[in-house]
């Protein structure tokens, strides 16, 4: 089981982040739901499954951000399967918070 692509996250305080998770040796029929978690920056979210592309797609919206502390912290991805059997496959992944220091005053925000 491993997932494709890059671990890390870097993103902006305040704005939007999505990216999509797919998995190899894994049978999606057999997941329940995969959880993005960290301790650090209160959350733990269920990501939406998108069926077209047959991906898990994990969403942060700009509310969600804000509250973000800013600094460098980690996050886990976990699997929860049909089963109940539970798999953290991403364990202590970095995420970094970048403080946004450029206001968008240009669209009357």
């Amino acid at each position: 089981m491993r997932i494709k692509g890059n671990p890390k996250i870097l993103l902006v305080s305040g704005d939007s982040y999505t990216r999509e998770i797919s998995f190899e040796g894994i049978e999606i029929e057999l997941i329940e739901g995969v959880y993005f978690s960290s301790e650090k920056l209160s959350i733990c979210k269920k990501l939406e499954f998108d069926d077209d592309n047959n991906v898990y797609v994990l969403h942060l919206a700009p509310n969600e951000t804000e509250n973000f502390a800013v600094g460098t912290t980690t996050f886990d991805l976990t699997i929860r399967f049909i089963n109940g059997y539970i798999k953290t496959i991403q364990y202590e992944a970095i995420i970094t918070i970048l403080e946004k220091s450029n206001k968008v005053v240009c669209y009357g925000w």
